[in-house]
């Protein structure tokens, strides 16, 4: 079982797992967009809220790009699921994508730990804040069978057919730069080749001079030329 909740934004959604074998499938089937929620060296709910990537790059926002209002949301409800955290106040919360989760086998069910504490954030929550906790379990939804490992597949899926898009567009604009510089090297040889023409053209052994004496006629302007010239 999974229980749902939606943050104050109205559109972010945090979840969580009934128990530590349903946080075992939440840490298994996790996706690059998912951010983890722990309250830090206490046992508490594992959090989570999944980020939007962008629709045409698929890339998933930073943890800087978050809300502080749903920020506080996760860190108020992660506190009011651990039994100890809930009854202390200046409660550290840790937080950090689910990428950066680190489990091994000898660890036990729902036990997990960290690729690279660097890549961890942190915050502090002062004290149980009763609006908020209310208001999210207002929202509270839950399901019995949640499928996890088929909401893995499909974003999966879809990222390998984002990327492919991207790639698509790519070889396009490749392609059409690849093209424009062959037109321009094309229209350049067709240049080169008109002014090397004019500049060989041979005027059968005479002088210009004399050519342009015969075109211009009598000293007076009068008649050697064309009347047909305009």
């Amino acid at each position: 079982m999974c229980f749902y909740f939606v943050a104050r934004d109205g559109t972010t959604v945090l979840f969580m797992g009934r128990d530590k074998h349903e946080n075992e499938n939440l840490i298994r089937y996790g996706t690059e967009c998912d951010v983890w929620f722990h309250v830090s060296a206490m046992s508490s709910a594992h959090v989570y809220i999944r980020l939007t990537p962008d629709p045409e790059t698929g890339a998933v926002p930073d943890l800087s790009e978050v809300d502080q209002g749903v920020l506080d949301d996760c860190a108020q409800l992660v506190k009011a699921n651990s039994i100890k955290g809930n009854k202390e106040d200046n409660v550290k919360i840790v937080y950090t994508k689910w990428e950066n989760l680190k489990k091994r086998k000898s660890m036990e069910v729902g036990q997990i730990g960290f690729h690279s504490e660097k890549a961890n954030h942190y915050m502090t929550v002062r004290s149980r804040e009763n609006a908020i906790v209310n208001r999210l379990n207002k929202t509270k939804t839950c399901v019995e069978e949640p499928d996890f490992a088929g909401e893995q597949a499909a974003y999966e899926r879809e990222k390998r057919r984002r990327a492919r898009g991207v790639q698509k567009v790519r070889e396009d604009k490749d392609k059409a730069a690849i093209k424009a510089k062959q037109q321009q090297r094309e229209e350049d040889d067709v240049f080169a080749g008109e002014c090397a023409a004019v500049g060989g053209m041979s005027l059968g052994g005479a002088d210009l001079d004399d050519v342009l004496d015969e075109w211009g006629g009598d000293d007076d302007g009068g008649g050697g030329g064309d009347d047909d010239f305009f």
